[in-house]
């Protein structure tokens, strides 16, 4: 045998084999530094993306402080106020999470007028006053050499919108208890609302029966549905409201819990109709003191009279009743004297809007117990009545023949009301009703004024609320 041949082909299988085992060696270690590099890639490119989603995070969480800070102070502090921002409102949250410089204005929001726009939140009319107020909010972003943190300065416009319930289509609007807490608030009867109804928590003391197109409730209300005027069933709608204030209730902050103060409130004189009649020329009326002056009122049948026993006159239509008229107390009987024919209904229609205010203190001599609705009336009216110290409900009664007509916006404070009539079958208001306690009784159906004209709007009492938009 030749061994010499047979050893140098074993030689050569050794050495293949080694080969073999080299190339498989490098490899293993090629593929291992592939998949090493890959995943230090990754790890690099998690670490990135986890230090960029800090930075995103920081900058909303910032921005989202300021704007919080920003809607607080604009929402509680300038919303009840009756002249605006004297200077700059600034705040700086610690450790550069947020800052807020709130350009200083004059305006009181909840009486402005200057400028309309629409509305882009839900559960208010479509359109609204707006006094625009600008902020600079500070968000907290990196520096230029990305080792630390600093301040950066973004513009929203804050849009501080006002507008009565009633011309948002809320002919029904029940505020919570106000002076006496825990009031209960019933509606029944034949009341009809041909719009929405708008019920106010907490739901306690509250109890609704009457008929309306649409409605919607606080949450904590068990009421689930109202009739309609065709026999059917409302379900409440299911629809965010934006939160919304009539000024400072209790303490120094716009108050934003659906109580109501329109009718006299000194803390936010800008939406209280007492302090609106009485920042001009008015008639000033108790009922306890007779009222009855030629100069004054014009004679025989004068515009506005008083027995001194506790009645009180006013005739809407009257050529002298070009001013609010004031009563301060004293009252068990208010006559409200429309008109009775076409053309009286025709002119009392191009007469400016008139407002009537009843502030009933404690220890009146006479306690209102009744309003007296005498024919029609087309005039643009504003009644509002307010019960300081409380007192009995009263009785809203209506006087004339078929189905009368009355344009009225009414706000109704501390006290129960009752509908009757006396040769009527019912009675409308073009306008609507907001008040903090119940109404109940006769055939009364609320419905939209199509005509409210341009001044009615800026005299009525509103709600109050803020939208905001970065520029």
């Amino acid at each position: 045998m030749n061994f010499s041949a047979q050893n140098a082909a074993r030689r050569r299988r050794r050495q293949g084999q080694r080969g073999s085992v080299l190339v498989i060696g490098l490899l293993l270690v090629a593929f291992g530094t592939l998949g090493m590099t890959a995943w230090v890639m990754v790890i690099q490119g998690r670490a990135g993306l986890v230090e960029a989603l800090e930075h995103s995070a920081s900058r909303r969480i910032s921005l989202e402080n300021s704007k919080a800070v920003a809607r607080r102070a604009l929402s509680e502090l300038a919303m009840g106020s009756d002249s605006g921002l004297a200077s700059n409102y600034e705040v700086t949250i610690p450790d550069g999470w947020g800052s807020v410089s709130i350009a200083a204005f004059a305006d009181a929001p909840l009486a402005y007028t200057g400028t309309v726009r629409y509305n882009q939140v839900g559960g208010v009319a479509p359109v609204a006053y707006s006094l625009d107020v600008t902020a600079a909010l500070g968000m907290r972003v990196r520096n230029a050499d990305n080792d630390g943190w600093t301040q950066e300065s973004v513009s929203y416009l804050y849009e501080l919108k006002s507008r009565s319930p009633a011309f948002s289509g809320q002919y029904l609007r029940l505020h919570t208890p106000t002076l006496t807490e825990g009031a209960s608030r019933t509606t029944g009867g034949s009341l009809g609302v041909r719009g929405h109804t708008i019920a106010e928590g907490p739901g306690t003391g509250l109890s609704l029966a009457h008929e309306s197109t649409r409605f919607a409730a606080a949450d904590g209300i068990s009421t689930v549905a109202l009739p309609d005027a065709g026999g059917g069933v409302v379900l409440p709608d299911n629809v965010a409201f934006v939160p919304r204030t009539t000024g400072v209730v209790a303490g120094t902050a716009a108050d934003f819990s659906g109580r109501l103060s329109v009718v006299k409130n000194d803390a936010t004189a800008c939406n209280s109709q007492w302090h609106q009649a009485t920042s001009g020329t008015y008639y000033a009326v108790d009922g306890a003191v007779p009222l009855n002056s030629t100069e004054e009122t014009g004679g025989e049948n004068p515009a506005v009279s008083s027995t001194g026993t506790g009645e009180v006159r006013i005739r809407l239509a009257h050529a002298l009743l070009d001013r609010d008229v004031v009563i301060s107390g004293n009252t068990s009987t208010l006559y409200l004297i429309g008109q009775t024919t076409a053309a009286g209904k025709a002119a009392a229609a191009s007469f400016d809007p008139l407002r009537i205010v009843l502030v009933q203190p404690a220890g009146s001599a006479f306690d209102l117990g009744q309003i007296e609705f005498q024919g029609e009336n087309s005039r643009r009216l504003i009644l509002a009545i307010k019960k300081e110290g409380g007192g009995s409900a009263v009785q809203l009664s209506i006087v004339g023949s078929g189905f009368p007509v009355w344009r009225g916006l009414f706000d109704f404070e501390n006290f129960d009301a009752s509908v009757t009539h006396a040769g009527t079958a019912g009675w409308f208001v073009e306008g609507g009703l907001r008040t903090d306690r119940g109404i109940t009784g006769g055939s009364l159906v609320l419905r939209e004024d199509t005509a409210p004209g341009d001044v009615l709007p800026g005299m009525a009492s509103r709600d109050g609320w803020v939208e905001a938009y970065r520029n």
